[in-house]
């Protein structure tokens, strides 16, 4: 999928008016066919959180479900086009839809 890295979460989407989106998040901005499998590449590679390391999805969850609360303000470090950024998020109550 020619990402410059190897470990991260790949933002597929960013909700608009979610923590994300309200950060300045990008999700995915093309899609490709992978397999049998059409996936949405292009958005951020989340890479860290509070400087701690995220080298999977599964790690970003466990991270904000175990180390974060709501109204919170964490640092989230992405790769985008290539480069590092990191900006603030407030957190919010997940929808329940």
């Amino acid at each position: 999928m020619d990402v410059p890295v190897t470990e991260g979460a790949l933002l597929i989407e960013a909700v608009a008016g979610a923590p994300a989106d309200q950060a300045g998040l990008r999700g995915g901005q093309r899609q490709v066919r992978v397999g049998n499998s059409i996936l949405p590449v292009g958005g951020d590679i989340i890479i860290a959180l509070d400087g701690e390391p995220i080298a999977s999805t599964r790690d970003l969850t466990l991270y904000l479900d175990t180390r974060t609360q709501i109204g919170q303000t964490i640092r989230v470090t992405f790769i985008r086009d290539g480069q590092e950024f990191t900006l603030p998020a407030t957190l919010t109550e997940r929808p329940r839809d």
